[in-house]
């Protein structure tokens, strides 16, 4: 089956991604229910006992079961796609010279931004670190975790939606699209606020001129990954939401969503829209007077 126009091939992989994502979650609900019934007998539905117990930061392995199922459900929508709409996302996936170097450089920019920011609000006085915990272990978990997450994200919203959506249109339009559904994804996120979204907004931009500019997956998720890695399970901030057990556990002098983040993380600091529009600009300069090969600006 040809589907000729990239924005129609966007908007039925978002939809075939969404379905068979719910699949594997509720097939994942039910094989975590199983394991865990017997500690908990509620009239609750499973997926609100499974919720609940899987965002504890004590039951990382069950969160880490459950984000399974989804890269399980993807690998076989991946497959599926390729087979009826000819259309192979793993060509984004090619890791030669260039790009294993490339990706190493989007990680240690994504720490360089975490840290920018982790900086300002130490020496600012708007938080402290209480203890030095470290657990090999856990350390492990949550790198295969955020691994996964970021290999699923971007496999689907730079590779499969705005891979089609700028063939077809305009790549401005098509980053604020694929960026806009990317933030849809996380609405039911806990502390979620105007501040998050647009942080969110603006996460979707960074990794999405990143998948442009060097036409790959590995850089967004090289990105992706050490941003979610250094936020939380070294310095203890929640991601997104989630609560993380990190090397460090800070204490907010002051935990307005202004400095801070609040529930929600440093994804809901106006210091990261801040950050995040310097790096969006100093990619556009830096660019601008380098010419390369896949020039986005």
């Amino acid at each position: 089956m040809y589907l000729k126009e990239g924005w129609l091939k966007a908007l039925v992989f978002f939809f075939l991604y969404l379905i068979v994502t719910g699949l594997f979650d509720n097939l994942g609900t039910i094989s975590i229910y199983e394991l865990i019934k017997t500690e908990h007998s509620s009239s609750l539905p499973k997926f609100v006992i499974v919720h609940n117990y899987i965002l504890k930061p004590e039951n990382l392995f069950f969160l880490l079961l459950s984000q399974s199922f989804q890269l399980l459900g993807l690998v076989l929508l991946l497959l599926v796609i390729k087979k009826v709409f000819h259309f192979n996302v793993l060509n984004w996936f090619k890791l030669n010279y260039n790009n294993y170097k490339n990706s190493i450089k989007s990680f240690l920019l994504g720490a360089i931004t975490i840290f920018i920011i982790i900086i300002y609000l130490y020496l600012k006085g708007y938080i402290l670190f209480e203890k030095f915990s470290f657990s090999i272990i856990r350390l492990t978990g949550y790198i295969f975790l955020f691994t996964i997450g970021a290999i699923i994200e971007e496999t689907v919203f730079r590779g499969l939606i705005l891979g089609n959506l700028k063939e077809s249109i305009n790549k401005y339009f098509a980053l604020a699209v694929s960026s806009v559904l990317f933030v849809l994804i996380h609405l039911l996120n806990a502390g979620i606020s105007l501040v998050s979204i647009s942080n969110l907004f603006l996460a979707g931009l960074i990794m999405g001129v990143l998948f442009i500019l060097f036409d790959n997956l590995w850089m967004p998720i090289g990105f992706h990954l050490s941003w979610n890695f250094f936020q939380g399970p070294v310095f203890g901030f929640n991601i997104s939401g989630l609560k993380i057990n990190g090397i460090l556990k800070p204490i907010y002098v002051d935990n307005s969503i202004k400095y801070t983040g609040g529930d929600f993380g440093l994804e809901g600091s106006f210091l990261t829209t801040i950050v995040s529009l310097l790096f969006l600009l100093a990619i556009f300069f830096y660019y601008k007077n380098h010419k390369i090969k896949n020039q986005f600006v």
